[in-house]
């Protein structure tokens, strides 16, 4: 995973077999929609959208890229196991030249943050869910669990390149101060926050990123803004006799991905 090259959102890269692994995890760790932790509902919606995009990602709908393999050096390696001679090594640099292929899928950066940690509060439920052996054994789990950090840790390795340590160190002493984020989110507020975002464009590197680095704050600490949304949106729903989760707003950029400048 890495950076967009106008810190938009982060590529997540890699062959068949690790976006599919990742989806899979995703799945297992979120479980049959029954089995969501009460005032999870939403965030659970908002995760399996994320495996959604690595699907069509390596089904090819996205994009794909060559990348390097390291053929050129594996000559030497190869003739430490096996008695191969140099004619038996060209023929394999020629089949790998090219390199290997990559499926990627872009997400934008607060929607990549926010999956992050919404995997994170929804693990210890996936761990209750192993313990009991049901349709989940705790082997799985434990597997499930080191892919899923590993996603984690590489977005906040984008967020440590981008923002710096001071940002970063900030953005982890919040979490640290709250255990459940996610738990009856607005995530209406989160979708206007990533269309606010959009919508920044024409706006330098530095302030870009001065943008960002705001509005990661603000999806964890749950301003006056955000709590002013969230009345508003009860009222709405009780009036209208709808579920919360169902009220939405009009989100220009969000309505037109495809002309995002990545």
């Amino acid at each position: 995973m890495k950076p967009t090259e106008h810190f938009t959102g982060i590529r997540i890269a890699g062959d068949y077999q690790d976006l599919n692994a990742l989806r899979d995890a995703i799945f297992r760790i979120c479980g049959e929609e029954w089995e969501v932790p009460e005032g999870y509902q939403n965030a659970y919606i908002y995760v399996l959208s994320l495996c959604y995009d690595l699907r069509h990602a390596y089904m090819g709908d996205r994009g794909f890229l060559s990348v390097e393999n390291g053929a050129e050096h594996m000559g030497a390696a190869i003739r430490c196991i096996f008695d191969f001679g140099d004619d038996d090594i060209e023929d394999q640099r020629k089949t790998y030249k090219q390199g290997n292929l990559y499926f990627y899928e872009n997400v934008l950066f607060p929607y990549a943050f926010t999956y992050a940690l919404i995997l994170n509060e929804l693990l210890p439920y996936a761990a209750q869910r192993a313990n009991t052996g049901e349709n989940y054994n705790i082997a799985k789990f434990e597997q499930d669990k080191a892919l899923i950090q590993f996603y984690q840790a590489c977005i906040w390795n984008c967020i440590y390149k981008v923002l710096g340590q001071e940002v970063y160190d900030k953005l982890k002493k919040l979490i640290g101060r709250k255990k459940h984020i996610f738990q009856n989110y607005t995530f209406q507020y989160l979708d206007e926050q990533v269309d606010y975002y959009l919508s920044m464009e024409h706006l330098d590197n530095r302030e870009k990123k001065e943008v960002l680095a705001n509005i990661l704050c603000c999806i964890i600490k749950k301003p006056s803004d955000y709590r002013q949304m969230t009345c508003e949106i009860l009222a709405f729903a009780e009036e209208h006799d709808c579920s919360p989760g169902s009220v939405s707003f009009k989100t220009d950029y969000l309505e037109d991905e495809k002309d995002i400048c990545w």
